[in-house]
């Protein structure tokens, strides 16, 4: 199955998410700066004439992330928003920043 990509990334122009599309665009991308009502980066996609997929990214800072899931919020109005049965895309990716820390996982 190929994938027809948009000609645009939709980017969040909320809590701090702009910096990304100065970059973008130096990449040679066409970025857009909009309100999205959750994720931080959207991608829509053709998959045949008659289906779209929408693919939302939501970046996150390691304690970003851990306050994020430590909020009710997060976890019933984002997490459902961005996947569940009404969510806002079909594809969800979680890309987690980590700068000079020492992780330990425990399962």
């Amino acid at each position: 199955m190929k994938l027809a990509w948009s000609a645009v990334l939709y980017i969040d122009k909320r809590d701090g998410s702009d910096y990304l599309c100065e970059p973008l665009k130096q990449l040679g991308l066409q970025a857009e700066l909009v309100h999205l009502p959750f994720a931080t980066l959207r991608l829509p996609a053709e998959v045949t004439m008659m289906h779209r997929v929408e693919v939302g990214i939501e970046f996150k800072k390691l304690d970003d992330l851990v306050t994020s899931l430590r909020r009710a919020g997060y976890k019933v109005i984002s997490l459902p928003g961005m996947l569940g049965p009404q969510g806002a895309y079909d594809i969800g990716f979680l890309l987690v920043e980590v700068t000079g820390a020492r992780i330990r996982l425990a399962c």
